[in-house]
């Protein structure tokens, strides 16, 4: 599962979304009606940040990026490990005189400084995704017919590989892709710094938390959302659903406070770990919106919908 939307701020169309759940046609069958939200069958209040466990000791980072032909000089490149700096090759901050990129290493480095990148990689760890084996961005685009193209905004990459050891002492190296969270940026901060002091400011981030939602079905024709409302500084929830022939239809403002019992339960639920889905063309979707302005959308599955919808039909009721 990928976040989209980096580090750039996410914008949440309401208007939208209000529009196209309205266009929902009014189809189907009864529903069962829903329990008080704060009901015991619904499930447990839990953290919103999901865990995972790593897979062995970190023992080496390998990290290389760039911006290729849309930022000049922005090649970077470092290798580490619990004692060491292997090698490095970089641009300096604050040095434009070369005409050629530094490099550095081997050389010895401070066990805090090890400490600060193997917390900041494994803090992000539950969101890294594992790249396939055979996964290669190195060669050349081409078209249809194999003839390499030149692309005016590309060259540019992100690699990352870590080295993790087991208990019982084997050695594993896994590439992962960018994640889209914020907390990526404290980790490439911390390796620049190591790499080239300047007295760059760490920042560290808190884990991002759900802080909306919005759900459609195309089959059970009905459509959720609660969401934050940037602009009034509340919530805005949305209820659309077939009843007895008939179509809810509530939609309103609410307290941010009405949020937060709404949002451990949505938390509780997992819902990260469904496929990925695309909202308005898969039969059933969930867009999960998080506090550090990224988004993903997900298929949950029959049952966990279902839970959704009755959680959903009791919040309609309360804010009728």
């Amino acid at each position: 599962m990928k976040r989209k939307g980096g580090f750039h701020f996410r914008k949440i169309w309401l208007g939208v979304l209000a529009v196209a759940a309205a266009l929902i046609l009014a189809a189907c069958d009864d529903m069962p009606a829903a329990p008080d939200p704060g009901v015991e069958d619904g499930p447990s209040v839990a953290g919103a940040e999901v865990s995972a466990e790593l897979p062995g000791e970190l023992v080496r980072v390998l990290y290389e990026t760039s911006a290729g032909s849309m930022e000049y000089r922005s090649e970077f490149l470092a290798e580490v490990t619990p004692e060491e700096l292997v090698r490095a090759e970089y641009w300096p901050e604050n040095d434009f005189s070369l005409p050629y990129m530094s490099e550095k290493g081997p050389e010895p480095i401070r066990p805090e400084q090890w400490a600060d990148i193997a917390r900041s990689l494994t803090e992000i760890y539950s969101v890294l995704e594992e790249a396939p084996q055979d996964f290669d961005d190195s060669a050349p685009l081409v078209d249809e017919n194999g003839e390499e193209m030149f692309a005016l905004d590309g060259g540019d990459y992100w690699r990352l590989f870590l080295t993790w050891r087991t208990g019982e002492g084997e050695e594993r190296t896994v590439r992962y892709f960018s994640p889209s969270d914020r907390r990526i940026t404290t980790f490439d901060a911390l390796m620049r710094e190591l790499v080239d002091p300047t007295g760059r400011e760490i920042v560290w981030y808190e884990a991002p938390v759900l802080n909306g939602i919005f759900v459609h079905s195309e089959e059970g024709d009905y459509s959720f959302q609660f969401t934050y409302f940037a602009s009034e500084d509340n919530y805005y929830f949305i209820s659309r659903y077939p009843d007895g022939g008939k179509k809810v239809d509530v939609s309103r403002h609410v307290a941010l406070t009405e949020w937060d019992e709404a949002g451990r339960w949505f938390s509780a639920l997992g819902l990260e770990r469904f496929p990925d889905g695309w909202s308005f063309h898969d039969p059933l979707t969930a867009t999960l919106y998080y506090s550090d302005n990224t988004q993903t959308t997900v298929q949950p599955d029959e049952e966990t919908a279902g839970k959704i919808y009755e959680y959903f039909v009791g919040l309609t009721e309360k804010y009728r």
